[in-house]
């Protein structure tokens, strides 16, 4: 059951996921079912609460021979992200979401949601604030890079296919801003990217930047894995260092600027905490955005 964005048990009591010793298949498959079901019911909030609308990117399966596992299908599959109402509509100023990897969609902490709330855990609270600002919001889908009984699919199968140009959340990243964003014509872009996604970013940085330049802004990343011989002898290495800041866990001071961590930005320093990260830096990201976007 769910209750005030918690998860309970049918007398109300709050859920606590307690996971099986020397069980780990178990373990993952139960975790699975209940964030399909959190990230459904974040779905349906953010579809019916904001507005966001769920674009779709179709693709044919040109040769169906080749996957004769999915011939109950259409030959037809399609990736997907969800955009506030004016993302693709010219918005002066579109926030990009990009979470870690294997989570479900608009989800950024999966223990986050099972175990504490869903609101924290899940892309609802960011999108509350940002939507709140009047910032245009598109939440990406790095990680549903195949497709399996007509619907783009995190996990990986033998029934499943990989989505013609989303196969990784690389590709999918760089495929969405090459046929939705730019051809959106936004003014102005601020990317907000978690742990793998900053991957994705750094993928489009090297396959658009010269499209991407003078609509950028500014890169907000948490605890990002990404590394700064990516940047070396590239030609955003400069605009980088300028306009991209990383948060981590750390043991050194609130705020404190990380000196050890060469990332190719600066990099500051975040409480280490049980809750989730995106969470605490809201603030800071309100902050960021309207530092790059005035």
């Amino acid at each position: 059951m769910i209750n005030n964005d918690k998860i309970t048990d049918i007398n109300g009591i709050k859920f606590k996921f307690e996971e099986k010793l020397d069980n780990f298949d178990e373990n993952k498959a139960k975790k699975e079912r209940l964030m399909t079901l959190v990230s459904n019911l974040v779905k349906d909030r953010v579809i019916e609460t904001y507005k966001f609308n769920e674009v779709k990117m179709y693709y044919d399966l040109d040769d169906i021979s080749l996957h004769p596992n999915k011939m109950h299908l259409d030959n037809t599959c399609y990736s997907r992200v969800y955009c506030s109402n004016g993302a693709l509509k010219g918005a002066n100023v579109l926030v990009l979401l990009i979470q870690g990897n294997g989570l479900q969609p608009l989800i950024w902490d999966n223990d986050q949601c099972i175990n504490k709330d869903f609101k924290t855990g899940s892309m609802i609270e960011i999108i509350e604030k940002l939507t709140s600002n009047n910032y245009e919001v598109m939440c990406l889908n790095p990680n549903e890079n195949t497709f399996i009984n007509g619907s783009p699919n995190v996990n990986c199968s033998r029934e499943s296919i990989q989505i013609p140009n989303h196969s990784t959340p690389e590709l999918h990243t760089v495929t969405t801003f090459k046929e939705l964003i730019l051809p959106s014509s936004p003014r102005k872009i601020i990317i907000i990217a978690c742990d793998y996604g900053a991957s994705c970013v750094m993928s489009v940085l090297e396959a658009l930047f010269p499209q991407l330049e003078n609509k950028l802004k500014g890169i907000f990343l948490i605890q990002s894995i990404h590394s700064g011989e990516e940047l070396y002898g590239s030609d955003f290495q400069d605009w980088f260092l300028m306009n991209c800041v990383n948060w981590v866990e750390s043991n050194d001071p609130e705020c404190a600027t990380i000196e050890s961590i060469k990332l190719g930005c600066p990099t500051f320093s975040i409480e280490k905490s049980s809750n989730c990260l995106i969470s605490k830096l809201v603030p800071n990201i309100l902050q960021f955005i309207q530092s790059k976007t005035n």
